[in-house]
């Protein structure tokens, strides 16, 4: 049973209030100069899409790249997201205050994890009542670069699923709800690496989320009928979860074909996209997105982002 029973500095002084000030600090610059952070995340989700099609075989009939970078990029690359900056700096500014009160010694959480042996990031975490809810592991975490990515399966079973967790692991690719700690220190690897133009073994966290393809075509079903379909994944936390990717928004707001995919599945695509085209339209599609979706609203106020957006779906 986890007990709220702090931390010594001596333990936590590992990695401080401090160092994930500097890290938040080298998240912004590196978000702010897209181009060369975008390219690596899409370059290493590619990297993952082949890994698994080597590994599964006919059984993998694709993978999408989701949220950022996708959603940024334009017919002149990928641009610099404001909400992106707006986010990170508004939450440095409440590390800092963390840093004046404690004067930036060690941070709780990074070692709580390891030493109590967490099942997981939100079942303990939210009720804990050591750390400002401001620096929580979580909410940091939704501050620092992942990479978001979802796979099509003939069909899901646990075994499958096994065996992509441990490829995923083998190959350096983890989820940051494992270890708060590690997922810190890759991120700071990969970053500094895309500074000084070396390479790493280290790897952005990734968050992948696994669909059959009879689950595909129930939420193509819905959409074909006019509504804005959930998908019913299995996401990878600590275990595989269930989870209820919101589809439609991800589809049109982001999805990218990272470039192994079954023909079926590719016809599939293209033939949702002219549905969504046709049912929707143009302007009705961006106005969802703004009614319905807070943050794609703020990410949308990057003009250059809407009018890619609007170009793209005119081509669907």
């Amino acid at each position: 049973m986890f007990e709220n029973t702090p931390l010594s500095k001596s333990n936590s002084d590992k990695f401080s209030l401090v160092d994930l000030e500097t890290l938040l600090g080298e998240t912004l610059r590196s978000f702010q100069e897209s181009q060369k952070f975008a390219q690596s995340i899409l370059e290493e989700l590619r990297d993952v899409d082949h890994i698994l099609h080597e590994k599964i075989g006919n059984n993998y009939l694709g993978g999408f790249g989701l949220g950022y970078p996708f959603y940024a990029e334009t017919k002149h690359g990928f641009v610099k997201v404001n909400e992106i900056s707006n986010f990170i700096e508004a939450n440095l500014v409440q590390i800092r205050k963390g840093i004046s009160i404690d004067g930036g010694g060690g941070w709780t959480c990074v070692d709580c994890q390891a030493q109590n042996n967490l099942p997981d990031l939100r079942s303990v975490c939210q009720n804990c009542n050591l750390v400002n809810p401001d620096i929580k592991p979580r909410k940091v975490l939704k501050m620092l670069p992942d990479m978001d990515m979802l796979v099509v399966l003939e069909n899901v079973n646990e075994e499958t699923l096994f065996d992509i967790q441990i490829t995923l692991s083998k190959q350096s690719y983890i989820q940051s709800d494992i270890s708060i700690k590690n997922a810190l220190q890759n991120i700071k690897e990969v970053l500094n690496s895309l500074k000084n133009g070396e390479k790493t073994s280290a790897k952005i966290p990734i968050d992948m989320h696994v669909v059959s393809y009879d689950q595909f075509n129930v939420a193509f079903k819905q959409i074909s009928n006019g509504n804005k379909a959930l998908i019913k994944s299995n996401a990878l936390h600590m275990t595989w979860e269930g989870y209820d990717l919101p589809f439609w928004f991800d589809f049109v707001f982001s999805a990218y074909e990272l470039g192994h995919m079954n023909e079926d599945l590719k016809k599939k695509v293209v033939e949702l996209r002219k549905i969504i085209k046709d049912y929707w339209g143009e302007d009705r599609i961006i106005k969802e997105l703004k009614d319905n979706y807070p943050r794609a609203k703020r990410i949308l106020d990057t003009k250059e982002i809407e009018i890619a957006l609007r170009e793209k779906i005119k081509q669907w």
